[in-house]
């Protein structure tokens, strides 16, 4: 039994899973994967925190999608009011640099919010 492999049953085992070699399998696989996306430490162990959750039957992907929708919803409403205060910001004679700053964004990033699309 490899490293992975060991890892694997053991966080199957962490969520009371007697876990058989084909679960096992299946989760090293997804962990393979997962890893293979060169994702942030922290983006990749949710992620297979999430895989092992989901095997162990602790994981809802649909409540999962709807949550992240809801989610997503409302980080567009609070960006659009950031955006709508920087703008009143940097209208209301705020230095550009010093708006960036404030909102956490590069200089160019705020000139690229500011600047219509044609």
């Amino acid at each position: 039994m490899g490293k992975m492999d060991k890892a694997a049953r053991e966080a199957l085992e962490a969520r009371d899973i007697n876990a058989s070699a084909e679960t096992i399998k299946i989760l090293v696989e997804a962990w393979r994967t997962i890893q293979a996306h060169g994702w942030t430490e922290e983006e990749t162990f949710a992620a297979k925190e999430a895989a092992a959750d989901y095997l162990a039957e602790d994981f809802d992907l649909i409540e999962a999608a709807e949550y992240l929708r809801k989610f997503e919803t409302a980080a567009r409403g609070v960006r659009a009011r950031l955006r709508g205060a920087a703008f009143a910001a940097v209208a209301n004679g705020e230095q550009k640099q010093l708006v960036a700053s404030k909102v956490g964004v590069s200089r160019q990033s705020l000139n690229n919010w500011l600047t219509p699309k044609r």
